[in-house]
Order: C-alpha cells, then structure tokens, then sequence
C-alpha cells in the first residue's frame, strides 16, 4: 500500500508526475488482479493493474486534483479529496 498525502493549496501536474513515479517503483503495469490487501481480506475488494499488486492512494485538499484522476488511475492510482 503506498498513500501520499498533499497539502497544498494548488494541485499541479507536478504532482501528477511524481505520482506516477512512486507507481513505477512499486509495480509495472500488468493486467488488472486483485490487490494484496484485497487477497488478504481487505474489504472493499479493489483490482489494480500492476504487479505486485499493490494499491495506491493520493489524498489531496485542492478540490482541482480532481480534474487529474482519470489518467493516472489507468496505471492504478486512486485520487481522494478531502477537506481539511
């Protein structure tokens, strides 16, 4: 499991980039299976197309991060937005 968390008032592409970088050097890019902590029993089940499957989570306060999610959630990262 990889979480970054962002706490910055404007959500660049920068951001994005290094995402995607934190995505290689856990996994490669593989045909969706299920995560390891889904194997585990982790609920809710979560399929993601890397191996190993490792899940991937960016959290984020900029409500613009949203506007990024589709790309990189191709490689299995998942976007949150949260409020402070």
């Amino acid at each position: 499991l990889g979480v970054e968390c962002k706490a910055v008032a404007n959500f660049g592409k920068g951001i994005i980039k290094e995402a995607l970088g934190v995505r290689r050097e856990l996994s490669l890019l593989h045909k969706p299976v299920n995560s390891m902590l889904t194997a585990a029993g982790g609920s809710p089940a979560l399929r993601v197309p890397a191996y190993p499957p490792s899940e991937f989570r960016l959290v984020f306060i900029d409500p613009k991060g949203s506007n990024y999610a589709q790309s990189p959630g191709v490689y299995g990262i998942e976007f949150k937005h949260l409020e402070p």
